[in-house]
């Protein structure tokens, strides 16, 4: 009965131990404040929080531990997270510095907002929580000691500008049917953009990647020049497979819609190109027309009146 009454209070003692820790990391918890973006400063108090926590945690308790600090982001921050599939504590400071962790002025932030266009790769959420980020930023950096009134004001406008931004930066490929649902607001162009994205079935992406290159390939092409020897775009006479001399070309012939030696030869009879007189059927047509009519006409032959 001794043992079993010691191993029971054992047990005791370890259960209450545990309850002891997570009361105290739930404790600390609630210290730690919400994070929604911004500036700098409130990245690093956030930080600083959160890396206590993480260190007072016991390993068993660290996906609860993560999931109390995911909600404690709010706002545009949780725009950023929302749809990334966060691990642990690591990867999602590391998310958080690299969006928000960058300081520049308000001129620079300004011009890179109203330049922001979706970049090659770039799927549309991250696109999304690009410019939102910099239409906080930049809404901060103009509003700074302006009254309430006239920082909303200044607000309101970033946000107008912000939609314009947005309409024109979006993917060709959904660009014109969300300007055809006439967005009021940038949020409501997000939402249309995300459904309208969604909507766009792989072969379509992978016929408007075709078209893409192909006109990237014809650019090129053309791009390089035209060959005076064969007229033909994409290489230079140096470079030509019909160009005499060349050992790359033995047993190459012209095929019949290139321009051969007859192309410059002209007809002094019908004035055409590719032929000469000796060689005109127009010629020799009206030849044997004419000797037709000398014949019936040797022959007595004469029409009735």
């Amino acid at each position: 009965m001794t043992g079993t009454n010691s191993n029971a209070s054992s047990d005791n003692t370890s259960v209450n131990h545990t309850v002891t820790i997570d009361k105290t990391v739930e404790h600390v918890i609630r210290l730690v404040p919400e994070f929604s973006g911004g500036i700098d400063e409130k990245l690093v108090f956030f930080i600083n929080a959160c890396e206590l926590v993480v260190d007072i945690t016991p390993v068993a308790n660290q996906d609860i531990m993560l999931r109390t600090i995911l909600n404690r982001i709010k706002g545009l921050a949780y725009e950023v997270i929302k749809y990334e599939n966060i691990t642990s504590w690591d990867m999602l400071k590391t998310l958080l510095k690299n969006t928000y962790d960058k300081p520049k002025n308000a001129a620079y932030l300004q011009i890179e907002l109203f330049s922001a266009k979706q970049r090659y790769k770039e799927t549309l959420i991250e696109y999304v929580n690009r410019l939102r980020n910099l239409v906080q930023a930049v809404s901060e950096g103009s509003t700074q000691g302006k009254s309430a009134s006239d920082a909303l004001a200044v607000q309101n406008n970033i946000r107008e500008q912000a939609l314009l931004v947005f309409l024109e930066g979006i993917s060709d490929r959904i660009k014109v049917m969300v300007k055809s649902k006439n967005p009021s607001t940038l949020e409501q162009a997000i939402q249309i953009a995300i459904i309208e994205d969604k909507n766009i079935t792989p072969s379509e992406v992978r016929s408007n990647n075709h078209i893409n290159n192909r006109a990237r390939g014809e650019a090129q092409k053309y791009n390089k020049g035209n060959c005076h020897i064969c007229g033909k775009y994409g290489h230079y006479a140096r470079d030509c497979r019909f160009k005499k001399g060349n050992p790359r070309n033995e047993g190459n012939k012209p095929s019949t819609n290139r321009p051969t030696a007859n192309a410059y030869l002209i007809c002094t009879y019908c004035s055409k190109q590719g032929h000469t007189i000796d060689k005109c059927y127009k010629k020799k047509n009206e030849d044997r027309r004419r000797k037709g009519e000398s014949s019936n006409s040797g022959n007595g032959y004469r029409p009735q009146e």
